[in-house]
């Protein structure tokens, strides 16, 4: 499953990476493209791992079908779940 993960604080990149030792792949997203300590987790998270901006990641998730975006920003945790290809919150 491709899931994205907005967030990149302890419990987002916590989650992020059991979702891909898990064998999923996951964007994690931050709020602003090429932020270091994201793309450090995307390099050493291992296959299925990546990162870029919270529109990168919602942007890859409008690609297919079923979709998991988990919003880890501000405290707040928002989980959206579709399988119409569009992404929501």
């Amino acid at each position: 499953m491709k899931i994205g993960v907005l967030g990149t604080g302890m419990v987002g990149t916590a989650l992020a990476g059991k979702l891909v030792s898990l064998g999923h792949e996951v964007r994690l997203g931050a709020r602003e493209a090429g932020n270091a300590k994201a793309k450090a987790w995307a390099s050493s998270a291992g296959k299925g791992a990546s990162s870029g901006a919270f529109a990168d990641a919602a942007a890859s998730l409008n690609q297919i079908r079923r979709i998991v975006a988990i919003n880890l920003v501000l405290g707040l945790i928002t989980v959206a779940v579709g399988a119409s290809g569009r992404f929501w919150a």
